[in-house]
């Protein structure tokens, strides 16, 4: 429940968000985001073979969310300036339209990173499964999971396939006791 909290707020503030920046600077950062994810796919092999890394999925996957993580930030400061030069842009009712569904966009493509951030997480350190009991998203996300698997890398591809298969099995064998 508290995953479906966060994941409800994430959208909710893209969503005003993208109302306030317009359709312009959405794009944009719908772009960056799309960028962060080919900068992470060509450049975690490098990086772990630069630190000299075991290449098992587990330090495959920190360092893909690491390189993504970092290329986040470095299209954000980007975004910050030509948020600045698009400043005095006036912003139409049209443009603040587009602007709050790109934002609804970029919201969800936030909330599905964080969800698999989450599932990952979950099954390295337990603990945080009390965050994910019941939730909605997660149910809905682990479903239809199959629709962003060819975009993945092969490593996160199996490490998903093992956590919906995990999840699966604790669901039927939870209803049958």
């Amino acid at each position: 429940m508290y995953l479906d909290i966060l994941i409800a707020v994430i959208l909710i503030f893209a969503v005003i968000e993208g109302l306030k920046d317009g359709f312009l600077l959405q794009f944009f950062s719908i772009f960056g985001i799309f960028i962060d994810f080919i900068i992470a796919q060509k450049f975690t092999p490098i990086v772990i073979e630069k630190l000299a890394m075991n290449n098992n999925e587990s330090n495959y996957l920190l360092t893909y969310i690491g390189v993504f993580i970092a290329s986040y930030f470095a299209i954000a400061i980007l975004m910050f300036f030509i948020g600045i030069i698009l400043k005095n842009q006036n912003k139409g009712f049209l443009s603040r339209g587009l602007g709050g569904a790109f934002g609804l966009v970029k919201g969800l493509i936030i909330s599905l990173i964080i969800l698999f951030i989450f599932n990952f997480a979950a099954q390295k350190y337990t603990v945080l499964k009390k965050y994910g009991i019941d939730s909605k998203t997660n149910a809905v996300f682990l479903e239809k999971s199959h629709y962003i698997e060819e975009y993945l890398p092969k490593e996160l591809k199996s490490e998903l396939n093992y956590i919906k298969g995990k999840e699966l099995v604790e669901k039927y064998f939870n209803k049958m006791f």
